[in-house]
């Protein structure tokens, strides 16, 4: 496998805390939609991971960003938009998808979003959930915007956690 930054930083901490310590990444918003991607294409050597308000695919958050934030129609804007990323930056949007690459992950994952979230639409994280094979846990938070799942619903967030680790990480690493 390709030996990415995750990767290196993981070889780093396990040398210099000990080969026996649990390796966990936590993201939120674009942050979650990417280490899940990433989890998802290439080894980074983490034990578990938490997502906390994902994208499922950047092509579909992008057509919702577009129709319920800006209210602009998808023709000229979507097309030239792709078009211009394709150029500038060498990939395309369509390549952005955790959903794609969801049932790669063989590690644990939790899954965290707010119910009332409108800019990603709680769905994309449920639809994640439902693509992962197993070791996946889901928290949907009762209050909260985007990105607010932990600041408006800090106890039950924590409790997530806790289950979780419980539940998948702690128990795994008991077990080896």
């Amino acid at each position: 496998m390709k030996n990415t930054i995750c990767k290196q930083l993981s070889i780093w901490l396990k040398k210099r805390f000990g080969d026996d310590i649990l390796l966990g990444i936590h993201g939120e918003s674009m942050g979650a939609a990417t280490l899940l991607q990433y989890a998802g294409m290439l080894e980074d050597g983490a034990d578990f991971y938490i997502a906390d308000c994902p994208f499922s695919d950047f092509d579909e958050q992008l057509r919702h960003l577009l129709k319920t934030d800006y209210h602009l129609p998808r023709w000229p804007l979507f097309p030239l938009a792709k078009l211009f990323i394709k150029v500038r930056d060498g990939y395309a949007i369509r390549n952005v998808s955790p959903l794609r690459y969801i049932k790669n992950i063989d590690h644990p994952v939790l899954f965290i979003h707010s119910k009332n979230d409108r800019y990603v639409p709680p769905e994309m994280t449920n639809a994640l959930y439902d693509a992962k094979n197993d070791k996946k846990q889901l928290f949907i938070a009762e209050k909260g915007a985007h990105a607010c799942s932990y600041t408006d619903n800090k106890q039950e967030y924590e409790r997530a956690i806790d289950l979780f680790l419980t539940d998948f990480v702690y128990k795994a690493s008991a077990s080896k």
